[in-house]
């Protein structure tokens, strides 16, 4: 009985880390796609800040 207790709680811990690693790599992606939005933003603002400038 306690051989088997012992896989169990073995196949949790991995589990656990699975999920996990699949937590930081959502958060990873979710970061890296607002930091291209930022970007994007970035360079739309600096356009636009351009043109107004062309314009006085």
């Amino acid at each position: 009985m306690r051989g088997r207790k012992k896989k169990l709680s073995l196949k949790v811990k991995v589990d656990r880390e699975d999920s996990f690693l699949g937590f930081k790599r959502d958060v990873w992606l979710e970061a890296s796609r607002f930091d291209y939005t930022n970007r994007l933003l970035k360079e739309l603002l600096e356009q636009e800040f351009l043109s107004l400038i062309s314009k006085f």
